[in-house]
């Protein structure tokens, strides 16, 4: 670390400590790896670079890095007879993304309930005022004197058979009157 407040290894500047405190271990563990290797066998270097691929041990540029001038130096001797594997980057910033992105989708998850919770609430109501509204509508249907659709018939039928009463009724008192005039003119 050459500045603690910018957190630089290597010309490179983290973000956080920790990423410069696993970068500065790397550039030691490079250090060490250097001091055995013999460039001069392609085969170790092919081990190596495999084991360290494999076993993911660089997660930080400077690591990258190392692993990229290896992987250069196997293309350059081998060609195409041998498949060398990609390097794996893993950032230390996408893995705090990863184990935010669950939080947050949690908490978008539990504002979609709530919502969904309200609209199932407000649906609720409407379904319970319609239901009175029906019952109030039957209720007035039924206790109501004025004729409805349901009921139209049965009051046609009752009110001409008011009048035919009445009719009738009218008719016997004239009938009645006649009889009265007829046996006072004789």
């Amino acid at each position: 670390m050459n500045n603690e407040s910018k957190w630089i290894v290597r010309g490179y500047e983290f973000t956080t400590e920790e990423e410069t405190r696993t970068a500065c271990l790397e550039y030691s563990k490079i250090k060490q790896i250097e001091k055995k290797i013999d460039y001069k066998k392609p085969g170790m270097i092919y081990q190596l670079y495999n084991k360290a691929v494999d076993g993911k041990i660089f997660k930080t540029v400077i690591g990258y890095e190392y692993l990229r001038k290896l992987q250069k130096y196997l293309l350059d001797k081998s060609g195409e007879d041998v498949t060398i594997k990609p390097i794996p980057v893993f950032t230390t910033n996408a893995e705090v993304k990863q184990e935010e992105q669950p939080k947050r989708q949690t908490e978008e998850h539990k504002l979609q309930i709530k919502k969904e919770q309200k609209k199932s609430q407000l649906l609720q109501y409407c379904v319970i005022v319609l239901a009175a509204l029906v019952i109030a509508m039957f209720a007035i249907m039924f206790t109501g004197n004025r004729p409805t659709i349901l009921n139209y018939e049965r009051a046609l039928q009752n009110k001409y058979a008011q009048w035919e009463e009445e009719l009738q009724q009218r008719e016997n008192v004239i009938k009645e009157k006649e009889r009265e005039l007829r046996i006072a003119s004789e």
